[in-house]
C-alpha cells in the first residue's frame, strides 16, 4: 500500500549481467560482488548517496539505481560502470536510462521504498540491450541533447517494441572508452535505417543531431579528471634533501584528494615510479588513470624552485605547466596554487568545501617542524621503519606543538604500534594524546578523523565508533585509499567479509600499486578458505614486490592450509629461510607437517643466531624452537626454553601489556608444561578480549582448542574444532591442518577427530 501517492520526477539507470542464470552459484556470487564493487566506486552513486538522493532496489541479477539528482547522473554513472568494466571481461552487463514518475511506498519488509512507471519502463530500455550497451529512452537523450557534452555519444536506434505491445523510442549511448557501438539484435535494420533518415531533432531554440559516428568520440566522463603525481625529481645538491621533494609531492596529492569529482592514485603507488618517465603511456595504463603531473625540486636554503607540469598521458600533450621561485615559508601557498590549478585544468567541480580544504593556510609556520615532517612522510611511504618516521613526526610536533598534520601522523603511528608491537598503557596514552590534539588543533581535517579512526580500531577495537570517523574522513578526502582500507579492516573485524572485501577492491582502484591491498583481500580470501581466490591475490601482490619474502609467507601458508605441501618447497624455494621473515615460519611449519623435526630445529636455531637478541619478534622462533625439541623428544630442552620465555611474557602482562598475542602464546606454553588450570584461565581472559572481534575471536578459540589437544583432552578439543571449520576467520583452521599438524597427535585416534579431519578436504 502506497504511503504517498503523489508521484515524483526519477532518474533511473536499470543494470542486469546478462547470462545470470547460466553461471555457476559461485560464480554468480562472484560477479554481483564485482557490480557491486564498481557501482559504489562511481561518483555519481557516492555523490547521491551521501546526500541521501539515491534509492537501491536489488534485482537478483543486478539493480536499479533510483536518483533525484540531476538528469545526466544516470549517464555520468553508466559511463563510469562501464568504463570500470573494461577490466573486466568477464562481467557481461547491459544498462537502461529512463527519467519517468516514481511514488514512496512502505514494502513488504516495512522499509521505505520507491516503485512505479519509471523504473518499469527503465528496465523495458535495458531489455533491448545486449552485453555491453547502455540504451536510454527519447525523453532522457533529448534532455541531454541540450548540452554540447553529450550530443557526440547519442545516437538514434528508432522505435522498438517491448513488452505488452508497448513501443519505446530507444537512443543508443557510447563513446570511445564506453558503451557497445554496434546495434542491439532487438532493433531491427528497418528501424534503424527509418532512424537514420529522420535523426535531425528540434530541441528548444538549439539543434542536436542522433547519428551513428564513423568513429566514436572520446568519453565525456570523470575519467578523464583521474591524474597520478609522480615523484618530484630532486634537483638539489645535497642528497638528502630527498625526502623535502617526496613531502611536497606528497601535500599536492594529499589536496587533490579532498576533491571528490577527480580520481587521485595513492602515493604509495606512484612512489614506485621514478621522477619524470620516459614511458608515461604505459604507467598511466598501469594506475588507471589519464593524467600525469610531473615535476622537480630544487631547494637552496630557504629557497626552493619547483617546475610542475601536467600531462595528457594518452596524447602527451601538456595541459598546464608553471615554475615557482619561492621562499620556503611560502610553500603552502604554491602547493595549494598547484592543486587549484590542476583541478581547473582538468574542469573538475568543487564544493565549497573542498575549495577551502585545497586553499588552505600553512599547517606550521616553523621550517624545521615541516622539514621534520616531510622526513617521516618519507619514510613512511618506504616503510623504512617504523620508529623513524615515528620519530621524526614527534620532532616535528616538539619544534611547533600545534602542527595539527604532524599529531595526525603521529597518532597512526602511535596507534599502530599498541596494536602490533607494545600493547602497554603508556604507548596508549601516547596515542590517545596524539589523536586528541589533531582533533583539537583541526577538527575539519580529514587527516585527524583518520587518526581516530586508527585509534579507535588499532587501540580501543571499538569498530562503530571507528566508523564513524571513517565516513567523517572519507567525506573530507573520497580518494584517499588508506582510509577506504581502514574502513575495509574495520568492517572485516565486525565480520562483515563480503562488504569489507568490496572495500578492499574500491581502495585498490586508487592505490593500485600497493601490495598490502592485495595482500588483504588475499588474507580474507583465505580466511574464508578460497585458497585458490587468496593465491591470485598474492601473487598480484608479488608481482607487485617481487620476492618478497612476507609476500612469499603469506602465500605459502595459503598452500599449506590447503594441503598442497609440493608447491610450498618450490614456491620457497627462491627466498632465504633463516631471516626470521613469514617466508622462514612458513619453511618451519612445512617441515613440521612432513615431521622433519630435527632440519626444524636446525633452521630456527639459524634464525635465533642470526637475528638481533632485541627485536620483539624472537619470542616467535624461540616458542616454536620449544615445541619442536618437545615434538623430537628432547622434551627437558623444550621445557627449559618454556619457562624462560614464560617469565618475560608474564612480567610484561604484569606490566600492563594488553598484546593479544602474549595470551595466545601463554594458552600454548601452558598447556605443553600440562598446567590445565592456566590453560583455562588465560583462555578465558583471551576470549573477554576479542569477544567483538569476529575476525580474531575464533582464532582465539582455536589457540584454545590446540591447549586442549595437547592436554588430550578431546572432548573440549573437538567441540570447538567443528564450529571452527564453518567459520570465516584470520588463518582459518582447515582440515589439510588437522590431517598433517602433529599438534594434534593427542586426539588423532579418536573417531570424532578423524571424521572432522576428512570432511571436505582440504
Amino acid at each position: 500500500m502506497a504511503s504517498n501517492e503523489q508521484l515524483k520526477l526519477a532518474h533511473v539507470l536499470f543494470i542486469d549481467i546478462v547470462g545470470y542464470s547460466r553461471l555457476l552459484n559461485d560464480e554468480q556470487r562472484e560477479c554481483l560482488q564485482t557490480l557491486n564493487q564498481i557501482i559504489r566506486a562511481s561518483v555519481e552513486f557516492r555523490r547521491a548517496d551521501e546526500s541521501c538522493k539515491l534509492k537501491r532496489l536489488p534485482t537478483g541479477d543486478g539493480v536499479a539505481l533510483v536518483l533525484f539528482t540531476s538528469p545526466d547522473a544516470p549517464a555520468e554513472c553508466a559511463v563510469e560502470i562501464s568504463s570500470a568494466l573494461k577490466q573486466h571481461p568477464e562481467l557481461r552487463v547491459r544498462m537502461g536510462i529512463h527519467t519517468g514518475p516514481v511514488n514512496d511506498i512502505i514494502d513488504l519488509n516495512e522499509q521505505s521504498n520507491v516503485a512505479g512507471g519509471g523504473i518499469n519502463m527503465a528496465q523495458r530500455v535495458m531489455d533491448c540491450a545486449d552485453a555491453g550497451h547502455i540504451l536510454m529512452s527519447k525523453r532522457v537523450a533529448e534532455d541531454l541533447g541540450q548540452y554540447r557534452q553529450w550530443q557526440p555519444y547519442l545516437h538514434d536506434l528508432g522505435e522498438v517494441e517491448v513488452k505488452h505491445g508497448v513501443t519505446v523510442q530507444l537512443v543508443n549511448f557510447y563513446g570511445e572508452d564506453f558503451g557497445n557501438p554496434a546495434p542491439p539484435d532487438k532493433c531491427s535494420r528497418a528501424a534503424i535505417v527509418a532512424a537514420s533518415a529522420t535523426a535531425a531533432l528540434l530541441i528548444g531554440a538549439g539543434m542536436w543531431l542522433l547519428t551513428r559516428a564513423p568513429k566514436p568520440a572520446a568519453s565525456p566522463s570523470q575519467l578523464d579528471k583521474s591524474i597520478a603525481v609522480l615523484p618530484f625529481e630532486n634537483l638539489s645538491r645535497d642528497p638528502d634533501n630527498a625526502y623535502f621533494a617526496e613531502g611536497i609531492q606528497d601535500e599536492i596529492l594529499t589536496r587533490l584528494a579532498k576533491i571528490a569529482d577527480l580520481k587521485v592514485i595513492s602515493r604509495t603507488s606512484t612512489s614506485r615510479y621514478k621522477s619524470s618517465p620516459d614511458n608515461l603511456p604505459e604507467i598511466a595504463k598501469q594506475l588507471g588513470v589519464a593524467n600525469i603531473l610531473e615535476g622537480s625540486v630544487q631547494k637552496t636554503g630557504d629557497s626552493v624552485r619547483v617546475n610542475v607540469q601536467l600531462i595528457n598521458a594518452g596524447t602527451d600533450a601538456h595541459l598546464w605547466a608553471e615554475t615557482y621561485d619561492r621562499k620556503v615559508s611560502e610553500i603552502f601557498e604554491f602547493q595549494s596554487d598547484i592543486a587549484q590549478r590542476v583541478a581547473s585544468a582538468l574542469e573538475a567541480k568543487l564544493t565549497g568545501r573542498e575549495g577551502q580544504q585545497i586553499a588552505s593556510s600553512a599547517a606550521t609556520e616553523n621550517p624545521r617542524a615541516y622539514e621534520a615532517y616531510l622526513r617521516g612522510l618519507a619514510l613512511d611511504v618506504r616503510g623504512a621503519n617504523t620508529s623513524g618516521d615515528r620519530d621524526a613526526f614527534r620532532e616535528a610536533v616538539e619544534l611547533d606543538p600545534e602542527f595539527a598534520a604532524a599529531w595526525a601522523a603521529l597518532a597512526n603511528r602511535e596507534a599502530f604500534e599498541y596494536f602490533q608491537v607494545k600493547g602497554t598503557p603508556e604507548q596508549l596514552g601516547r596515542a590517545r594524546d596524539a589523536m586528541e590534539m589533531a582533533l583539537r588543533l583541526a577538527p575539519d581535517a580529514s587527516e585527524s578523523h583518520a587518526a581516530a579512526t586508527s585509534f579507535y580500531y588499532y587501540c580501543l577495537q571499538d569498530f562503530d565508533r571507528a566508523l564513524e570517523y571513517a565516513a567523517e574522513a572519507r567525506r573530507r578526502a573520497p580518494n584517499d585509499a588508506h582510509v577506504i582500507l581502514l574502513t575495509a579492516l574495520v568492517k572485516r573485524r565486525q565480520g562483515k567479509f563480503d562488504e569489507a572485501i568490496e572495500l578492499l577492491h574500491e581502495a585498490a582502484k586508487l592505490d593500485p600499486r600497493n601490495n598490502d591491498i592485495w595482500l588483504s583481500i588475499g588474507r580474507s580470501e583465505r580466511g574464508a578458505r578460497r585458497f585458490d581466490g587468496a593465491l591470485t591475490y598474492f601473487d598480484r601482490a608479488l608481482a607487485i614486490a617481487p620476492g618478497e619474502p612476507a609476500i612469499v609467507g603469506e602465500k605459502a601458508f595459503a598452500l599449506l592450509a590447503a594441503g598442497d605441501l609440493e608447491r610450498v618447497e618450490q614456491l620457497l624455494k627462491s627466498v632465504p629461510r633463516t631471516d626470521g621473515s613469514i617466508a622462514s615460519h612458513s619453511y618451519v611449519s612445512l617441515l613440521i607437517y612432513r615431521r622433519a623435526f630435527d632440519r626444524a630445529a636446525e633452521i630456527t636455531s639459524q634464525v635465533l643466531r642470526n637475528a638481533n637478541p632485541e627485536r620483539l619478534e624472537l619470542f616467535l622462533p624461540r616458542i616454536a624452537l620449544a615445541r619442536i625439541e618437545i615434538l623430537r623428544g628432547n622434551r627437558e630442552a623444550g621445557l627449559q626454553t618454556m619457562r624462560e620465555i614464560r617469565g618475560t611474557l608474564e612480567e610484561r602482562k604484569r606490566g600492563g601489556d594488553r598484546s593479544v598475542w602474549i595470551r595466545s602464546e601463554l594458552i600454548l606454553l601452558a598447556a605443553m608444561r600440562g598446567a590445565r588450570e592456566a590453560v583455562e584461565r588465560e583462555g578465558a581472559e583471551l576470549l573477554r578480549m576479542t569477544e567483538n572481534d569476529k575476525w580474531s575471536f575464533p582464532e582465539s578459540q582455536e589457540t584454545l582448542a590446540r591447549g586442549y589437544a595437547l592436554l588430550g583432552d578431546a572432548d573440549r578439543a573437538i567441540p570447538l574444532l567443528g564450529r571452527l571449520l564453518q567459520e570465516t576467520y584470520h588463518l582459518s583452521l582447515s582440515t589439510a591442518d588437522l590431517r598433517l599438524n602433529p599438534e594434534w597427535d593427542s586426539i588423532r585416534n579418536d573417531p570424532r577427530f578423524q571424521q572432522l579431519a576428512q570432511e571436505t578436504a582440504p
